[in-house]
Protein backbone atom coordinates (compact mmCIF):
# COMPACT_ATOMS: atom_id res chain seq x y z
CA UNK A 1 0.00 0.00 0.00
CA UNK A 2 2.95 1.88 1.00
CA UNK A 3 4.57 1.86 -2.39
CA UNK A 4 1.95 2.21 -4.39
CA UNK A 5 0.44 5.27 -2.75
CA UNK A 6 3.32 6.70 -0.95
CA UNK A 7 1.56 10.26 -0.09
CA UNK A 8 -0.62 7.96 1.94
CA UNK A 9 -0.49 8.86 5.62
CA UNK A 10 -3.15 6.12 6.48
CA UNK A 11 -1.41 3.77 4.30
CA UNK A 12 2.19 4.59 6.13
CA UNK A 13 -0.07 4.48 9.81
CA UNK A 14 -0.83 0.43 9.06
CA UNK A 15 2.71 -0.44 7.90
CA UNK A 16 4.08 1.41 11.05
CA UNK A 17 1.66 -1.08 13.83
CA UNK A 18 2.61 -3.85 11.29
CA UNK A 19 6.35 -3.79 12.67
CA UNK A 20 4.91 -2.91 15.76
CA UNK A 21 2.35 -6.48 16.02
CA UNK A 22 5.12 -7.98 14.45
CA UNK A 23 7.88 -7.27 17.14
CA UNK A 24 5.18 -8.81 20.06
CA UNK A 25 5.93 -12.60 19.08
CA UNK A 26 9.60 -11.33 18.22
CA UNK A 27 11.12 -9.45 21.27
CA UNK A 28 7.92 -8.04 23.06
CA UNK A 29 8.07 -6.90 26.66
CA UNK A 30 3.82 -8.33 27.25
CA UNK A 31 3.77 -11.63 26.04
CA UNK A 32 6.33 -14.77 25.77
CA UNK A 33 8.82 -14.02 22.41
CA UNK A 34 11.46 -15.74 20.46
CA UNK A 35 14.46 -13.52 21.02
CA UNK A 36 15.23 -12.35 17.77
CA UNK A 37 16.68 -9.02 18.35
CA UNK A 38 18.04 -8.40 15.46
CA UNK A 39 15.03 -8.73 12.82
CA UNK A 40 13.30 -7.01 16.03
CA UNK A 41 15.83 -3.98 15.77
CA UNK A 42 15.11 -3.98 11.48
CA UNK A 43 11.51 -3.55 11.78
CA UNK A 44 12.07 -0.94 14.65
CA UNK A 45 14.18 1.16 12.35
CA UNK A 46 11.74 1.19 9.47
CA UNK A 47 9.38 2.15 12.35
CA UNK A 48 10.99 5.41 13.35
CA UNK A 49 11.93 6.20 9.30
CA UNK A 50 8.41 6.02 8.62
CA UNK A 51 7.13 8.35 11.74
CA UNK A 52 9.99 10.57 10.46
CA UNK A 53 9.54 10.95 7.04
CA UNK A 54 5.59 11.52 8.34
CA UNK A 55 6.81 14.71 10.08
CA UNK A 56 8.88 16.14 7.98
CA UNK A 57 6.57 15.81 5.48
CA UNK A 58 3.34 17.54 7.81
CA UNK A 59 4.83 19.08 11.13
CA UNK A 60 1.06 19.63 12.30
CA UNK A 61 0.78 15.34 11.98
CA UNK A 62 -0.48 14.49 15.65
CA UNK A 63 -0.59 10.94 14.81
CA UNK A 64 2.85 10.92 14.13
CA UNK A 65 4.45 13.01 16.57
CA UNK A 66 2.32 10.94 19.30
CA UNK A 67 3.46 7.73 17.71
CA UNK A 68 7.30 8.63 17.47
CA UNK A 69 7.56 8.16 21.56
CA UNK A 70 6.40 4.26 20.35
CA UNK A 71 8.69 4.29 17.71
CA UNK A 72 12.08 5.02 20.09
CA UNK A 73 10.39 2.43 22.36
CA UNK A 74 10.32 -0.42 19.65
CA UNK A 75 13.86 0.26 19.28
CA UNK A 76 14.20 -0.25 22.95
CA UNK A 77 12.60 -3.23 23.17
CA UNK A 78 14.55 -4.78 20.35
CA UNK A 79 17.98 -4.26 22.59
CA UNK A 80 16.70 -4.76 25.97
CA UNK A 81 17.98 -8.37 25.94
CA UNK A 82 21.34 -7.91 24.52
CA UNK A 83 22.50 -4.18 24.58
CA UNK A 84 20.57 -2.99 27.50
CA UNK A 85 22.81 0.26 27.75
CA UNK A 86 21.97 1.34 24.51
CA UNK A 87 18.24 0.17 25.05
CA UNK A 88 18.00 2.56 27.43
CA UNK A 89 19.07 5.72 25.79
CA UNK A 90 16.37 4.76 23.11
CA UNK A 91 13.88 4.78 26.22
CA UNK A 92 15.41 7.58 27.76
CA UNK A 93 14.45 9.59 23.90
CA UNK A 94 11.13 7.51 24.49
CA UNK A 95 10.14 8.92 27.73
CA UNK A 96 11.28 12.49 26.98
CA UNK A 97 8.78 12.02 23.63
CA UNK A 98 6.02 10.81 25.66
CA UNK A 99 6.19 13.27 28.21
CA UNK A 100 5.83 16.19 25.90
CA UNK A 101 2.51 14.00 24.35
CA UNK A 102 1.02 13.65 27.92
CA UNK A 103 1.41 17.43 28.78
CA UNK A 104 -1.44 17.68 26.07
CA UNK A 105 -3.62 15.35 27.81
CA UNK A 106 -5.26 15.68 31.48
CA UNK A 107 -4.04 13.39 34.21
CA UNK A 108 -6.07 10.83 34.06
CA UNK A 109 -6.01 10.31 30.35
CA UNK A 110 -4.17 6.96 28.24
CA UNK A 111 -1.35 9.52 27.27
CA UNK A 112 -0.46 9.04 30.76
CA UNK A 113 -0.93 5.68 30.66
CA UNK A 114 1.96 5.79 28.09
CA UNK A 115 4.07 7.82 30.61
CA UNK A 116 4.12 4.88 33.03
CA UNK A 117 5.00 2.75 30.70
CA UNK A 118 7.75 4.27 29.54
CA UNK A 119 9.21 5.12 33.29
CA UNK A 120 8.89 1.22 33.80
CA UNK A 121 10.68 0.05 30.83
CA UNK A 122 13.35 2.42 31.24
CA UNK A 123 13.56 1.45 34.61
CA UNK A 124 13.93 -2.58 33.69
CA UNK A 125 17.23 -1.90 31.89
CA UNK A 126 19.14 0.23 34.73
CA UNK A 127 20.17 -2.96 36.27
CA UNK A 128 23.71 -1.70 37.82
CA UNK A 129 24.05 -0.69 41.54
CA UNK A 130 24.59 3.06 40.71
CA UNK A 131 21.63 2.84 38.85
CA UNK A 132 19.14 1.91 41.62
CA UNK A 133 18.35 5.20 42.77
CA UNK A 134 17.09 6.68 39.23
CA UNK A 135 15.60 3.30 38.91
CA UNK A 136 13.28 3.54 42.30
CA UNK A 137 12.48 7.22 40.41
CA UNK A 138 10.94 6.04 37.43
CA UNK A 139 9.06 3.62 39.47
CA UNK A 140 7.62 5.74 41.87
CA UNK A 141 6.99 8.05 39.18
CA UNK A 142 5.14 5.12 37.19
CA UNK A 143 3.32 4.22 40.44
CA UNK A 144 1.87 7.64 41.13
CA UNK A 145 0.50 7.50 37.53
CA UNK A 146 -1.14 4.22 37.71
CA UNK A 147 -2.84 5.23 41.05
CA UNK A 148 -4.13 8.00 38.93
CA UNK A 149 -5.74 6.10 36.16
CA UNK A 150 -6.95 3.41 38.42
CA UNK A 151 -8.73 6.79 40.61
CA UNK A 152 -10.02 7.93 36.88
CA UNK A 153 -11.09 4.69 35.78
CA UNK A 154 -12.63 2.29 38.14
CA UNK A 155 -14.09 0.00 35.54
CA UNK A 156 -10.65 -0.53 33.90
CA UNK A 157 -9.08 -3.70 35.32
CA UNK A 158 -5.76 -3.19 33.20
CA UNK A 159 -5.25 -0.03 35.14
CA UNK A 160 -5.43 -2.28 38.74
CA UNK A 161 -3.50 -5.04 37.70
CA UNK A 162 -1.08 -2.30 36.29
CA UNK A 163 -0.78 -0.94 39.92
CA UNK A 164 -0.41 -4.19 41.44
CA UNK A 165 2.63 -5.31 39.81
CA UNK A 166 3.91 -1.15 39.71
CA UNK A 167 3.79 -2.25 43.65
CA UNK A 168 5.86 -5.41 43.26
CA UNK A 169 8.26 -3.35 40.72
CA UNK A 170 8.75 -0.83 43.70
CA UNK A 171 8.87 -3.63 46.28
CA UNK A 172 12.52 -4.96 44.67
CA UNK A 173 13.76 -1.75 43.81
CA UNK A 174 12.94 -0.66 47.77
CA UNK A 175 15.53 -3.92 48.37
CA UNK A 176 17.61 -2.88 45.99
CA UNK A 177 18.62 0.64 47.67
CA UNK A 178 18.51 -1.31 51.07
CA UNK A 179 14.72 -0.03 52.66
CA UNK A 180 13.50 -3.48 53.45
CA UNK A 181 10.47 -1.03 55.77
CA UNK A 182 9.49 0.33 52.31
CA UNK A 183 10.19 -3.08 50.74
CA UNK A 184 7.81 -4.52 52.64
CA UNK A 185 4.45 -2.04 52.46
CA UNK A 186 4.90 -2.16 48.65
CA UNK A 187 5.00 -5.83 48.76
CA UNK A 188 1.71 -5.55 51.07
CA UNK A 189 -0.12 -3.01 49.27
CA UNK A 190 0.32 -5.28 46.52
CA UNK A 191 -1.94 -8.06 48.30
CA UNK A 192 -4.98 -6.49 48.25
CA UNK A 193 -6.08 -6.52 44.32
CA UNK A 194 -5.22 -10.99 44.84
CA UNK A 195 -8.97 -11.21 45.96
CA UNK A 196 -9.48 -9.72 42.42
CA UNK A 197 -6.56 -11.27 40.59
CA UNK A 198 -6.28 -14.98 41.39
CA UNK A 199 -4.33 -17.79 39.63
CA UNK A 200 -7.52 -19.58 38.61
CA UNK A 201 -7.70 -16.54 35.91
CA UNK A 202 -7.58 -17.19 32.06
CA UNK A 203 -5.21 -14.36 31.46
CA UNK A 204 -2.05 -14.83 30.72
CA UNK A 205 -1.03 -11.21 31.60
CA UNK A 206 -3.20 -11.81 34.94
CA UNK A 207 -0.96 -14.87 36.02
CA UNK A 208 1.75 -13.53 35.07
CA UNK A 209 2.13 -10.31 37.22
CA UNK A 210 0.53 -12.42 39.87
CA UNK A 211 3.56 -14.74 39.67
CA UNK A 212 5.74 -11.57 39.59
CA UNK A 213 4.38 -10.19 42.79
CA UNK A 214 4.18 -14.08 44.70
CA UNK A 215 7.97 -13.28 43.88
CA UNK A 216 8.59 -10.16 45.31
CA UNK A 217 6.78 -10.92 48.64
CA UNK A 218 9.01 -13.86 48.71
CA UNK A 219 12.10 -11.70 48.00
CA UNK A 220 10.84 -9.56 51.19
CA UNK A 221 10.61 -12.44 53.35
CA UNK A 222 14.19 -13.61 52.33
CA UNK A 223 15.51 -10.68 53.14
CA UNK A 224 14.06 -10.64 56.59
CA UNK A 225 15.45 -13.92 56.99
CA UNK A 226 18.64 -12.10 56.89
CA UNK A 227 18.13 -9.69 59.26
CA UNK A 228 20.50 -10.19 62.26
CA UNK A 229 18.81 -7.74 64.50
CA UNK A 230 15.72 -9.77 64.81
CA UNK A 231 15.80 -13.44 66.75
CA UNK A 232 16.08 -16.49 66.13
CA UNK A 233 12.67 -17.10 65.71
CA UNK A 234 11.71 -14.52 63.67
CA UNK A 235 13.67 -15.38 61.14
CA UNK A 236 12.85 -19.10 60.76
CA UNK A 237 9.33 -17.99 60.51
CA UNK A 238 10.59 -15.28 57.84
CA UNK A 239 12.17 -18.24 55.81
CA UNK A 240 9.16 -20.12 55.72
CA UNK A 241 7.22 -17.75 54.86
CA UNK A 242 9.29 -16.93 51.51
CA UNK A 243 10.20 -20.67 50.90
CA UNK A 244 6.07 -20.59 50.87
CA UNK A 245 5.38 -17.52 48.02
CA UNK A 246 8.69 -18.88 46.05
CA UNK A 247 6.51 -22.05 45.89
CA UNK A 248 3.29 -20.59 44.73
CA UNK A 249 4.82 -18.21 42.26
CA UNK A 250 6.43 -21.59 40.55
CA UNK A 251 3.08 -23.41 40.60
CA UNK A 252 1.95 -20.24 38.62
CA UNK A 253 4.57 -20.87 36.12
CA UNK A 254 3.92 -24.22 36.01
CA UNK A 255 1.15 -25.41 36.59
CA UNK A 256 -0.85 -22.44 35.09
CA UNK A 257 -0.58 -23.43 31.77
CA UNK A 258 1.88 -24.59 29.13
CA UNK A 259 2.87 -21.21 27.73
CA UNK A 260 3.74 -19.57 31.17
CA UNK A 261 5.95 -23.03 32.52
CA UNK A 262 8.26 -22.09 29.30
CA UNK A 263 8.98 -18.55 30.97
CA UNK A 264 12.22 -18.86 32.68
CA UNK A 265 11.51 -16.86 35.81
CA UNK A 266 10.25 -20.28 37.01
CA UNK A 267 13.91 -21.68 36.83
CA UNK A 268 14.84 -18.05 38.43
CA UNK A 269 12.20 -18.52 41.03
CA UNK A 270 13.26 -22.06 41.52
CA UNK A 271 16.94 -21.25 42.41
CA UNK A 272 15.93 -18.72 44.89
CA UNK A 273 13.29 -21.01 46.62
CA UNK A 274 16.32 -24.11 46.98
CA UNK A 275 18.75 -21.38 48.19
CA UNK A 276 16.46 -19.76 50.87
Amino acid sequence: MVRKSPSSSQAKQYLFEAYNYMNMPLLGTETLNVGDSKQAETNARKAITLVEEMMASDSSNIWARNHLSHGYELMGDSLRLTRPAIAAEWYRKSLAATREVASRYPAGSFAHGWLAVRNEELAAVLGGKEQAPERLRLLEDANNVWQELVSASPGKPQYRTSLMRSDCKLSDAELAVNDLQKARQYADLSTTFFNEFKITSQSLLVLRDVGFCYESLGNVQRRTAMDRTLSASERRDAARSSQEWYRKSIEIWVNGTDAVALHPRAKLNGARWNAC
